[in-house]
Parts: C-alpha cells; sequence; structure tokens
C-alpha cells in the first residue's frame, strides 16, 4: 500500500506540475490514499470473514442435526472450512483455536467471547451471547444457531446490495462526466 502511495504521489507531481518540489506539497494526498486504500482492505477482510463465520455456523447446525454434540460439531466444520475455503482461512486458524481450547478443557461459550474479542466483531460477539444463553438454558441450539446464521446472512446481502447500487451510481456518474 506505501509504495502504492508512493507511486500515486509521483504520477500526480510529475504529471500536474512536472516539478521535483511538488512531491513535498503532494504528501498528504499520498498518506490520505494509503489510509483510504487500508481502509477500504480491513472493510473487505471484515466481510469475507464473516462469510466465513457464517458458513462455519451453518456447518455446525448441520453436524447438530446430524447428532454431533455442539463441541464436536464445531470440530467437524473444520473440515467444512478447509475445503470452502482452504487451509490457509481464517477461519479456519480460529477454529483450530477453539479446538486447543477445548483440549484444555475450556469451556465453548469461553471461547467464543475470546474470538469475539479478539476479532473484535460485534455480530460474533453477539452470537457467542446468544450461544451461551441458549446452552445455559437447555434451549434449541441448533435453532438458535440457525436463526442466528439467517441473521448475519440478512445482514451480508444488505451491504453486497448497497455496495451493488453504490457501484453503479458511480458508473453513472463516470459515464454522466465522460458526456
Amino acid at each position: 500500500e506505501l509504495l502504492r502511495g508512493v507511486l500515486v504521489v509521483l504520477f500526480f507531481a510529475y504529471f500536474f506540475y512536472r516539478s521535483v518540489w511538488a512531491i513535498l506539497f503532494m504528501l498528504p494526498v499520498g498518506v490520505a490514499f494509503v489510509w483510504w486504500e487500508h481502509k477500504k482492505r480491513m472493510q473487505e477482510e471484515e466481510l469475507f470473514f464473516l462469510e466465513q463465520f457464517k458458513e462455519c455456523i451453518l456447518s455446525v447446525a448441520a453436524s447438530l442435526r446430524a447428532g454431533y454434540a455442539v463441541e464436536n460439531a464445531f470440530l467437524e466444520s473444520m473440515g467444512d472450512m478447509r475445503m470452502m475455503y482452504g487451509e490457509n482461512c481464517e477461519m479456519l486458524k480460529h477454529l483450530r483455536v477453539i479446538e486447543q481450547g477445548l483440549q484444555n478443557n475450556e469451556t465453548l461459550e469461553n471461547l467464543l467471547f475470546v474470538l469475539a474479542k479478539r476479532k473484535e466483531n460485534k455480530d460474533v460477539l453477539e452470537f457467542a451471547e446468544v450461544f451461551a444463553i441458549a446452552k445455559r438454558s437447555s434451549g434449541n441450539v441448533t435453532d438458535t444457531i440457525v436463526i442466528y446464521s439467517g441473521i448475519i446472512s440478512q445482514k451480508l446481502e444488505g451491504t453486497q446490495e448497497i455496495r451493488t447500487v453504490l457501484a453503479a451510481k458511480r458508473l453513472e456518474q463516470k459515464v454522466m462526466n465522460v458526456t
């Protein structure tokens, strides 16, 4: 990102001013560009993680319907994550931490709260809270997980729809600027 920012500054400084001194005045533009690119990349990574998380809890729900215990269902979802997203996906790394915690006799609820704190994601935190309440109150954990995955799916679809509409409006604006 930093290299791209430097290249943007060099390009604009030379293209518009044909001066090396303009680079000094264009540095704030480069810094803003790097910051904007970093923010954009972080948002995309967050959405991709949320998609992985949704698929993970759907896999957990399917395993629960097949008769697995909740802890084993989370461990079983590791295979699905590996198959869908590859060996190096972020959710698989978090599931490995959960697996280690379960081997050390930590509770699944606590491990989900640790995941939520580590990711600083409010959706994961809400899931951990709902999951903990459902498990403690002997509620239907499977239905709870399915309902919550539906909520995450709706959120992701809404975000994607907003991004699509914004991209269409930007393209429309560019076409109007050309004419």
